[in-house]
């Protein structure tokens, strides 16, 4: 695979896993598949601030590895 398709797939997939865990913690949508999934003891651990801000922290990091992807693909898009 061409090294430049490469880092954009990585781009890619670290953008969207990213945003998603930054965003799903907060919604709806974690409260239902917490409660549907998980054990009913490890729900109630699911559903506190600590455990969606590090859901939110770690989304938050995929995003800056996703910054530095462009970081490593802008220079490789430029020389062609």
């Amino acid at each position: 695979m061409d090294r430049r398709l490469r880092h954009a797939a990585q781009l890619y997939c670290f953008f969207i896993f990213g945003v998603f865990l930054v965003v799903a913690p907060w919604s709806l949508i974690w409260d239902h598949m917490v409660v549907s999934i998980s054990p009913s003891g490890l729900a109630g651990v699911l559903r506190t601030g600590w455990v969606r801000g590090a859901a939110s922290g770690l989304g938050v990091l995929d995003l800056l590895l996703a910054l530095q992807q462009v970081g490593l693909l802008a220079p490789r898009i430029r020389e062609g």
